[in-house]
């Protein structure tokens, strides 16, 4: 006999611990990762998006979430304050939502990056000993600025549900890290496998990133729902947008193969709420001809009018041939 874990039994006390895990593997959806964590997405309140303050600060708007099973949410916005600007170089800064496992309490934290003519960013703590960080966003805090622009703020956030939407499992193969908001396209021949792309209105674009998937690692893309999108040009609420030159970022598109509606507006660099629809891209048709029926005789596995061409599919689809002759000569069609 091997004992399940099981709760509620009546006179059974339950621990923070247990509760914890039954929250992340019942009630987190689309879990990512043995410690998930994420916000849940809600159109009133934006999901603590971290936005310019006054002078040296950044708000963060109402929302909720989980980190590392522990359920957290604010019903108001938050206003955190910038340590001040180095003299002479750049750092990076954090906000992040942490959850203190000695102090049980959950908080908005700025986690101050180390000033350096080559900044790195800091560390998220996973650990729960004693802190578990869940990103909002990444902040570039040029040398002697005194305020805080949207161009230096890097929309960070997880969302673990996409309001309604269809989620699928990718694993980048890239190079580098992936974040959400990234636009990205299908890997050559890999039905789970994605890449950064700079092909404009690429035919082959996948979906959009919504979880923060390193190089060889597996995370969430968005293919259908609500979702976020980074953008490489200044764009307006009920703009399609698909890829761009601009590696993971989307700029507007006139025509076909645009993935997404934008829900709201936003600056070159920033990451908006959008509606994706993959249902949006569509597939090249190959149309092959040639005239010269007089040449070809249909009694040995020739190829048809004198026609060698080959192509390949990337995607399930049909092939259609169609000819004509006489019936007397309808004897073959090599293929």
């Amino acid at each position: 006999m091997s004992l399940l874990n099981a709760i509620p039994f009546d006179g059974i006390s339950i621990g923070s611990a247990a509760w914890r895990e039954f929250q992340q593997g019942f009630l987190a959806p689309l879990r990512t990762a043995v410690s998930d964590d994420g916000l849940i997405y809600s159109p009133v309140d934006n999901g603590f998006k971290v936005t310019p303050g006054a002078g040296l600060s950044v708000d963060i708007s109402a929302g909720s979430g989980w980190a590392n099973g522990l359920a957290l949410w604010k019903d108001s916005s938050s206003n955190l304050v910038i340590a001040a600007a180095h003299a002479t170089y750049t750092r990076y800064d954090y906000v992040v939502l942490r959850a203190d496992f000695i102090t049980k309490e959950a908080r908005l934290v700025v986690r101050q990056g180390t000033p350096s003519a080559a900044p790195t960013e800091p560390a998220l703590d996973k650990s729960a000993a004693p802190y578990y960080d869940v990103p909002l966003a990444l902040v570039t805090v040029a040398n002697g600025v005194s305020s805080i622009a949207a161009s230096a703020i890097s929309d960070r956030r997880e969302f673990v549900n996409s309001a309604p939407g269809v989620m699928r499992m990718v694993k980048n193969v890239s190079g580098q890290t992936m974040y959400p908001g990234h636009i990205v396209a299908w890997n050559d021949w890999s039905p789970v496998e994605v890449v950064f792309t700079t092909t404009v209105a690429d035919q082959n674009t996948a979906g959009v990133i919504a979880s923060i998937i390193p190089n060889n690692g597996y995370g969430l893309m968005t293919v259908q729902g609500i979702g976020l999108i980074k953008l490489a040009v200044n764009c307006g609420a009920g703009d399609a947008v698909g890829t761009s030159a601009t590696a993971g970022a989307a700029d507007v598109r006139h025509g076909p193969n645009y993935i997404a509606r934008l829900l709201e507006s936003g600056a070159a660099g920033s990451v908006v709420r959008c509606w994706v629809d993959t249902s949006r891209l569509q597939a090249p048709v190959i149309t092959l001809t040639n005239s010269a029926q007089e040449q070809t005789t249909l009694d040995n596995y020739n190829y048809v009018n004198g026609l060698s061409t080959t192509f390949t599919m990337r995607r399930p689809g049909r092939v259609m041939m169609t000819f004509r002759g006489r019936l007397s000569q309808n004897t073959h069609l090599g293929l």
